[in-house]
């Protein structure tokens, strides 16, 4: 007999050694004391199974089935597990917090169901035992009501710890908690910190969302499975508010007298761990003119040992508020939190899975969890592991739920998370959904489309985003960085408007930055932000704010000669470890955009007819005068930098056959924008060449196209508008004649071939 168990307790102890030696087992393990329950029909714990189970069981049938190990072996008293012992010692706590003088069976199943067994559980689903409803009938029993009224009762000396507190440990006997999943380590490294005989106190550090909070909630969940030290058996963890605290004090000394109050309560119940999430807010609450604040109240009790405090925060509000002040920092133990590996992600997210299939009432298919995971980790880069995944998930379902019919159970699919995600970062769903590779094949076909004359240039930048793409680069370097050598008005911007329509599905994913207005040194501030103590700062910078809202873009630097020297060790830090930090210390991801600097270097060499011209044709006269261009380069571009650029692209001058398809491109813009206010336009051929050839310019290449239209064309017609001889449903037709371009409303068509 052991001790302190009731005899209905013992026996079933004694039983469940005789059932693990029939099934083999070389000790008794907590499903074999589950067992010994059910084989104890006159015990309360056999009661409140039978109340849950959805169907009669054999249940030493089903043990030998599923869990048999081997030959029968005979054990003794001594043969038990660890397992099971901490649950025997757990059911003891339980006793005594209740004031009972032995341990029922009660007390064991409520024990066995607080130390989450793998294999009971397992045990539980086989059987269809309701897990859940056990732990209702557990908290709704007799003995639960006589603990309510016990805890009332010490409250009631506890009025502020009541008021400005939440009991974690009492969540967790409730079974209101979350369960943990990978933080076995940081909560060992906590328990082991809150041993110590002084200085007993921990701060979790971390990014935002890594899970500092679940580990707090993680010891809770330890402190009363029993399965900790015994210095600890007795604790409690009571989450306090500060901002509680601080609320409603008007008058100089409500605070201190709240906050002394509660501490000196914390003291004096003797078995209290508090927990300050946010810790940082401790430094400086509460604090006026002539007063402490809180962080200096906490002090001289931290130091004496007579407090247990775990708190948590982030690592930047670590570094900007506790870590100044020395003197409190020292008395706590810094644990780091880290953000947790995709594997563990996965079990994470597979656990709240089950508390989001329950709460949305609806299933989540294994390919939702991985699509989560996947797309969080690509688009979601400022956010962390595991928080962006479950919040992903938990949207999805939120939105299947809406949207599901009443008759059948819904299925959230990776098409459902592609389509959150693509709702919260703007990238369109095409985009995500769609096979990169795919689009990677077809890339420079689709580029050649639009970008008329530069056919090498186009498959140059084509390959290398190829090569960079396939994941063969450095993850942390930018998707491709480029250099667009050229005249003006060949198409360099336009190639980043087309690579920003095709890589991130939106032409609007491009960032441009004109680097004429970044000549002077003190103009870095504009890029990054303001450094503190200067006019600006804490507003952020143009081209890292940018980045943060648009972390898939094409970031475009025109004009990249005119900047001043200042501006190329920013490029260098892009284009080698595609990150960047503003004035305020937030580290800014490049990893996901294309870096393109463009420049005019080599324009000269192109037009003066030097350079093969037409070397879109042989690929050894584009090498040849890439070569002459990248000479050009190096007087202008510092070594280091061009080195870390991926390719140099080289931009031909466009020739007249060019300029036409040009033209014809523009002009179905235009007659589009004439469709959409009700206007039909026809445009001739020979209206379309005659437009070409006035803006042919080996020089200015295809900028004066649109300045040849405007003038000729869309002049005219603006003029029929306001007049009102065009109106919506007419059409008009451009043809030339004698030279002049002319326009014919509601007549019929002429003979001239149509351009367009």
């Amino acid at each position: 007999m052991i001790k302190g168990f009731s005899k209905q307790a013992n026996r079933a102890i004694t039983v469940s050694l005789k059932i693990a030696g029939e099934l083999g087992s070389p000790s008794a393990e907590p499903l074999h004391l589950f067992a010994a329950f059910c084989e104890t029909p006159d015990c309360d714990a056999c009661a409140i199974i039978s109340r849950n189970a959805k169907r009669a069981v054999k249940i030493r049938q089903l043990l030998a089935e599923s869990f048999s190990q081997g030959g029968k072996m005979r054990l003794f008293a001594s043969d038990i597990s660890a397992e099971l012992a901490s649950v025997l010692e757990y059911s003891r706590v339980c006793a005594e917090r209740l004031g009972d003088g032995c341990v029922g069976t009660e007390q064991l199943l409520c024990a066995l169901l607080m130390a989450k067994n793998g294999e009971l559980s397992r045990f539980l689903e086989l059987a269809e035992i309701d897990e859940e409803g056990m732990r209702r009938d557990c908290r709704e029993s007799p003995n639960s009501i006589r603990r309510e009224a016990m805890l009332a009762e010490r409250r009631t000396k506890t009025k502020s710890l009541e008021k400005y507190t939440t009991d974690l440990t009492e969540l967790a006997l409730d079974g209101k908690l979350d369960p943990i999943v990978g933080r076995d380590g940081e909560i060992a490294r906590v328990v082991t910190a809150l041993t110590r005989r002084k200085k007993n106190n921990v701060c979790l550090v971390g990014e935002p969302g890594v899970g500092k909070t679940a580990v707090a909630e993680g010891l809770a969940q330890l402190l009363v499975s029993g399965m900790c030290p015994k210095e600890l058996l007795y604790k409690r963890l009571l989450s306090l508010e500060v901002a509680n605290m601080v609320a409603g004090t008007k008058y100089r000394g409500d605070f201190e007298e709240r906050f002394k109050t509660t501490l000196s309560e914390v003291i004096k119940a003797g078995d209290v761990i508090l927990f300050i999430d946010e810790m940082h807010t401790v430094m400086g609450a509460g604090a006026a003119e002539g007063a402490i604040d809180a962080s200096n109240i906490l002090k001289p009790l931290l130091s004496g040992g007579e407090l247990k405090i775990i708190g948590a925060t982030t690592t930047a509000e670590f570094n900007r508020s506790v870590e100044k002040d020395k003197a409190f920092a020292r008395r706590f133990l810094p644990i780091k939190v880290e953000e947790p590996s995709e594997e563990l992600t996965k079990k994470i997210v597979g656990c709240q899975c089950a508390l989001l299939k329950k709460h949305h009432e609806l299933e989540i298919l294994p390919e939702a969890v991985e699509s989560a995971i996947r797309l969080s980790k690509r688009y979601l880069t400022e956010r962390r592991f595991p928080d962006k995944a479950i919040d992903v998930i938990d949207e999805a379902c939120a939105r299947k739920h809406l949207v599901i019919s009443p008759k059948g159970r819904a299925e959230v699919n990776a098409a459902d998370v592609a389509r959150v995600v693509s709702d919260w970062t703007g990238v369109p769903l095409t985009a995500i959904g769609e096979r990169e590779s795919r689009r990677l094949m077809t890339l420079e076909e689709t580029l050649k489309k639009r970008i008329i004359g530069q056919d090498a240039a186009v498959s140059c930048v084509s390959f290398a985003l190829r090569r960079a793409r396939t994941g063969l680069k450095e993850p942390n370097k930018p998707c491709g960085s480029f250099i667009f050598c050229g005249p003006s008005g060949v198409g360099k911007t336009e190639v980043c408007r087309a690579l920003a329509e095709e890589i991130f599905g939106r032409e609007n994913a491009l960032i441009r930055i004109d680097m004429s207005e970044y000549m002077e040194p003190s103009s870095v501030s504009r890029l990054i932000g303001s450094p503190p103590g200067y006019v600006g700062h804490g507003e952020g910078g143009q081209l890292t704010d940018a980045v943060r809202r648009q972390p898939y873009s094409v970031v475009l630097f025109d004009e990249a000669e005119k900047a001043c020297a200042p501006i190329f060790n920013i490029l260098l830090q892009i284009t080698e470890e595609g990150s960047l930090t503003d004035s305020d210390g937030r580290t800014v991801d490049f990893s996901n955009c294309i870096i393109v600097l463009t420049t005019n270097i080599g324009a000269k060499l192109i037009a003066s007819g030097t350079a093969p011209i037409g070397f879109g044709v042989s690929g050894g006269d584009y090498e040849q005068l890439k070569s002459l261009v990248e000479e050009q380069l190096k007087t202008v571009f510092a070594t280091e930098l061009l080195n870390r650029i991926d390719e140099t692209v080289v931009f031909d001058r466009l020739k007249s056959e060019d300029i036409e398809k040009i033209t014809a491109l523009i002009l179905c813009k235009l007659k589009a924008r004439a469709a959409e206010i009700g206007v039909r336009l026809l445009i001739t051929k020979a209206a379309a060449s005659s437009i070409a050839k006035e803006a042919y310019s080996p020089i200015y290449g295809a900028r004066p196209v649109k300045r040849a239209i405007a003038q000729r064309l869309e002049n005219k017609l603006a003029d029929l508008i306001i007049e009102g001889r065009l109106k919506s449903g007419d059409r008009v037709i451009a043809y030339v004649d004698e030279g002049e371009l002319l326009l014919l409303v509601n007549e019929d068509e002429r003979e001239e071939t149509l351009a367009v």
